[in-house]
C-alpha cells in the first residue's frame, strides 16, 4: 500500500512539471487542440493555472497519505503506540451510542482532534450541524444496535450522513441507497463500473493487494535418542 502511494505520488509531481514547462500557448493547443477559434489565451491561461493548483493539491494530499500510512504501519507494528487508534475507536463507540444532539456535538469535537488519518471534517461538521437530524436516524427500528454490528452500523450511518450532506431525509437516503443494484441500469454505473464507494473501495484494495508470502515449509526433524527395534520374528 505504501508502494502504490509513492508511486502516486511520483505521478502527481511528473504532470505537474509536464504542466509547468508547457507555456500557455502549448497548453492551449493542447486543450483546444489545432481549432483556435474554440478557445483564447486568457482562456488557456486560466485553465492551466487551476491545472498547476490541483496537482499541487494532489501531491500534498499524496505526501501527506504516505505520512499518515506509515504511522499507522508504527502502530500497528508497535502496541505502544496504539494510543490514537485506541481514541479514534472511542470516538466511534460515542458516536453511535450518542442520544442527544449535545452528545453528538462533544463527540464531533473530539472526532475533529483526532490525527488527519482518523478524522474526516466534512462528515464531522455535516453530524454536528445536524445532530437532531443524526440522533433521529438512529432512534430508527432499522438502526443496528446489537454489539458485533459495527460494520451494518458504518454503513447504516453513512447512508443517513450523506442525505444529509444532500439535504434530504437521511432515511430517505438510507432507503434509496439501500436499493443501489451496482448494474448498468443504475446512475452510479458510469464507465463500465459501479462508481458508489463500496465498489471503489474494493477497486481499491484488489489493486493495493500484495501477493501473500508463504515461508517454505521445513521438513520435520527426525527424533533422536533410544530407538528400541523390534527384531524380526521368525
Amino acid at each position: 500500500m505504501l508502494r502504490v502511494a509513492e508511486l502516486e505520488e511520483e505521478a502527481h509531481r511528473e504532470e505537474l512539471e509536464r504542466i509547468q514547462q508547457t507555456t500557455v500557448k502549448e497548453f492551449w493547443s493542447d486543450f483546444f487542440g489545432a481549432d483556435n477559434r474554440r478557445g483564447d489565451l486568457a482562456l488557456a491561461a486560466n485553465r492551466r493555472a487551476t491545472g498547476i493548483a490541483n496537482r499541487e493539491r494532489m501531491l500534498r494530499d499524496s505526501q501527506q497519505d504516505q505520512a499518515d500510512l506509515r504511522a499507522l504501519i508504527k502502530e500497528l507494528s508497535q502496541a505502544k503506540n496504539a494510543r490514537p487508534r485506541a481514541a479514534s475507536f472511542r470516538v466511534w463507540q460515542s458516536l453511535w451510542q450518542a442520544d442527544s444532539e449535545s452528545a453528538v456535538s462533544r463527540t464531533c469535537d473530539e472526532w475533529l482532534r483526532l490525527p488527519r488519518r482518523y478524522r474526516d471534517e466534512l462528515v464531522a461538521h455535516e453530524v454536528k450541524s445536524h445532530g437532531a437530524l443524526f440522533v433521529s436516524m438512529k432512534n430508527d427500528s432499522r438502526f443496528p444496535r446489537s454489539p458485533w454490528a459495527d460494520e451494518a452500523r458504518i454503513i447504516y450511518l453513512a447512508r443517513g450522513t450523506a442525505g444529509l450532506i444532500m439535504s434530504i431525509s437521511p432515511l430517505t437516503a438510507i432507503e434509496r441507497l439501500r436499493k443501489v443494484s451496482h448494474r448498468k441500469d443504475h446512475p452510479l454505473f458510469k464507465d463500465e463500473r459501479c462508481s458508489c464507494w463500496r465498489c471503489a473501495l474494493q477497486r481499491r484494495r484488489e489493486r493495493i493487494m500484495l501477493p501473500e508470502i508463504v515461508p517454505p515449509q521445513r521438513k520435520p526433524e527426525r527424533k533422536r535418542g533410544n530407538v528400541r527395534r523390534e527384531g524380526r520374528k521368525r
